[in-house]
């Protein structure tokens, strides 16, 4: 697809001419201190440690509580009466029976039956779902269900969209994440999947296993990702 605004071609040339994305969080994470590395198409801390080890920082967050930036993460929306099925047909496992408010994790085969892509499906309500893909992978995954949507199941009711530009994320992860979570989140008895009051309804928080995620649009997500970064940093 050509550029929506005419490029220069020396913008694209240089004989180490590396080009990526980067996160609404990247400079705080550099501001931290964090090592950057290229995930997929873009640019992420891969740590924050003084040796390449990284001992210090994984017994902290196994012990305590630390913060990953994942908006890297593939972010596709699935909608229409026909989303369910549609979703039955790509992933191993069932995602048609997961209830609004829910979330499932899942592999995603091709049609050889060899494994391409995997990560957590969220149904937001009765005909809409969160599909995540892995860091990198979201052309590629929106690219699949697109083929198959309109050459095979071309009469199903179903829509997508790659949203994964559109929202940052950040998973709050740990042994006292949940305490964290608690002092800037909703109750950790509410449902999985939900809109954070803080973030008014551009945002919504999603829990798996004893971590958690929060996903927003850019400026909010910002605003709460400095608050939670505060908090672990008083924690060590």
């Amino acid at each position: 697809r050509a550029p929506l605004v005419p490029e220069l071609i020396a913008t694209y040339a240089g004989r180490n001419h590396n080009m990526c994305k980067r996160t609404p969080i990247h400079a705080s994470q550099k501001a931290a201190g964090g090592i950057m590395h290229r995930i997929g198409v873009w640019q992420r801390a891969r740590y924050f440690s003084k040796d390449f080890s990284c001992r210090e920082e994984i017994e902290n967050v196994r012990g305590n509580v630390g913060l990953l930036d994942a908006s890297t993460l593939g972010k596709i929306i699935v909608k229409g009466p026909d989303a369910g099925r549609f979703l039955d047909m790509l992933y191993t496992n069932m995602m048609s029976t997961l209830k609004p408010g829910k979330c499932r994790y899942g592999l995603m085969c091709n049609e050889n039956g060899f494994l391409m892509d995997d990560g957590v499906v969220a149904r937001i309500d009765e005909d809409t779902f969160l599909v995540h893909t892995t860091s990198g992978g979201a052309e590629h995954t929106h690219a699949h269900m697109e083929d198959w949507l309109q050459c095979e199941w071309w009469d199903w009711q179903v829509y997508l969209a790659n949203v994964t530009e559109q929202y940052a994320q950040v998973a709050v992860v740990g042994h006292v994440a949940r305490r964290i979570a608690q002092l800037h989140l909703p109750p950790v008895h509410a449902p999985l999947l939900q809109q954070v009051p803080q973030l008014r309804h551009q945002g919504r928080q999603q829990r798996v296993r004893l971590g958690g995620e929060v996903a927003a649009d850019h400026q909010r997500l910002l605003q709460l990702a400095e608050q939670l970064r505060n908090e672990v940093s008083s924690r060590g």
